[in-house]
């Protein structure tokens, strides 16, 4: 997220702040940067995240992608029709042995579902989700969903290539939404970095259409912005969608060193 959005936040509370305390008006531009779907905390990860970007405490890290893939909100249909499908079906075809899509796109796996406020590569106010399902023997397949903000200048006919790195870029200009997927093959994941929320039963096609039914609420709200549409409303409208159907009973272990296997891609 821009470094706007985070003066914004620090300047309407940093002076203010008495114990966990904000005033009316950081709470109301909290309110507006987390939108009406927001989960607990959300508005407090927010705050503290940005005023200690302000005082140098913390960073954006290293982002490793293994494979990963853009799709715009506006092309919700290309995504859901084909995009997601074909970005799936290349990684597994050449990594067969881990089970990355299974026989059918709507077999029922149980995912576990995690967010996350400034995970490696993002600044601490950006907040994205990781859908974690299991694949074959103790691997684990772990697929983040994230809102990349992509200047306007840099789409071609409202298009670009199928992989291109970018979440929150700044621009001075208009910036279009876009979905930002990268797929991993892991053993476990970093509790301390991700947040369990909940698991729900679903097979990928069910995932793709949730993502989709998203990305058309995000469009439906124009072009990226810091405060009406960004990556906490993209983030919490995927929640709102599937937290009625979660249970508890993660498969998932938490793994402080984490095994990451180097897809052939």
């Amino acid at each position: 997220m821009d470094n706007i959005v985070l003066t914004g936040v620090a300047a309407a509370a940093g002076a203010s702040v008495v114990g966990l305390g904000v005033t009316a008006v950081a709470n109301d531009t909290l309110n507006q940067v987390t939108g009406q779907n927001r989960q607990c905390g959300d508005k407090m990860k927010v705050l503290f995240n940005s005023i200690g970007k302000l005082l140098g405490i913390g960073g954006a890290g290293d982002l490793i992608c293994t494979t990963e893939m853009l799709a715009l909100f506006s092309k919700q249909d290309d995504y859901k029709e084909e995009r997601f499908c074909r970005f799936i079906r290349s990684i597994h075809e050449k990594n067969p042995e881990f089970g990355i899509k299974k026989e059918e796109w709507n077999t029922t796996l149980q995912m576990d579902v995690f967010q996350a406020f400034g995970a490696p590569g993002h600044l601490g106010v950006h907040a994205g989700l990781m859908i974690a399902y299991p694949g074959l023997g103790d691997w684990f397949i772990t697929l983040s969903v994230d809102l990349a903000a992509i200047p306007a200048e840099k789409i071609l006919n409202r298009d670009f290539p199928e992989n291109t790195a970018g979440s929150d870029i700044s621009s001075s200009g208009i910036s279009k939404c876009a979905v930002y997927h990268t797929l991993t093959v892991v053993d476990g994941i970093d509790e301390s970095i991700w947040e369990y929320m909940g698991s729900v039963n679903m097979g990928l096609l069910d995932l793709i259409n949730i993502v989709a039914r998203a990305m058309k609420q995000g469009a439906a709200r124009g072009d990226y912005n810091l405060l009406s549409n960004n990556s906490i409303h993209f983030k919490n409208d995927i929640l709102a969608i599937v937290e009625g159907n979660f249970h508890n009973d993660r498969k998932i272990p938490s793994k402080t060193n984490i095994n990451k296997f180097d897809l052939r891609t």
